[in-house]
């Protein structure tokens, strides 16, 4: 129900699920950056990110196996700039991370 909503709102521009699925995958790209424990310094951490830019909308989320030391370390992505991306923590974690990003174009 929620999806019709959307579609309805966007006026008419998606007329099925087939062409917004298109549009949403030819407009957005999805990469994974790891964040190495040993580059952490002042709790900061900027890892190279293909195709973002300074001013696309980004989407951030831990793969599931990082989730848990993601979480405790309280990280989040704090800055973005063209080709990369800076995350912050409280506490630095004790192994490499793997995070999910999709990038809107």
């Amino acid at each position: 129900a929620k999806i019709f909503s959307f579609l309805r709102r966007a006026g008419n521009k998606f007329h099925s699920y087939s062409s917004f699925y298109t549009y949403l995958t030819s407009s957005s790209s999805a990469i994974q950056v790891t964040l190495t424990t040993a580059w952490w310094s002042s709790n900061t951490q900027t890892v190279t990110a293909t195709w973002v830019t300074a001013s696309n909308n980004v989407v951030i989320s831990p793969a599931p196996s990082s989730f848990s030391d993601y979480g405790k370390a309280m990280i989040y992505c704090s800055a973005q700039a063209s080709n990369s991306l800076t995350f912050t923590c409280s506490n630095t974690p004790t192994s490499n991370l793997t995070v999910n990003v999709l990038i809107m174009k």
